[in-house]
């Protein structure tokens, strides 16, 4: 808002009231231009202020992404060498479990067998025991 300047009866003494009023709108016109002046300044103070802060967020930023994409980078080989490590425990687990199985189907084969050869053991004794006992009712029966 602009000061309006008041026309004082001293300097009516020495000015007269056109040169007066030229006085005062030249004074205005000077404190009109120095207020923009001041203005114009705290407006390029404010910008320079303005494109300082998109310099520094724009660095930081460049600074963030970077450590984001080491981050990442770092997660991901830490991801892989994590598979790695997994397909290589899971490749000795089933080594390890077919020598176990492998072990106990032997046995089990073992004992499969042992079983069967007692199996047919004792058919064997019990078709020559019910061959016998045939053999002595059919006996029976034929003499009298």
């Amino acid at each position: 808002m602009p000061a309006t300047i008041e026309a004082k009866p001293a300097r009516r003494k020495f000015l007269d009231a056109e040169a007066d009023d030229a006085l005062i709108d030249l004074v205005e016109q000077v404190v009109a231009s120095k207020r923009d002046g001041y203005e114009r300044d705290i407006d390029e103070r404010l910008q320079g202020i303005r494109n300082w802060a998109t310099q520094r967020f724009a660095a930081t930023d460049k600074r963030q992404k970077l450590i984001l994409r080491k981050f990442n980078n770092g997660l991901q080989q830490v991801a892989n060498e994590l598979k790695l490590h997994l397909t290589q425990a899971l490749a000795e687990a089933e080594v390890k479990n077919e020598q176990r199985f492998g072990g106990i189907e032997v046995k089990s084969a073992e004992r499969q067998a042992g079983l069967m050869k007692w199996m047919i053991t004792f058919f064997v004794g019990l078709l020559f025991t019910l061959a016998g006992l045939m053999f002595a009712f059919l006996q029976l029966l034929g003499k009298p």
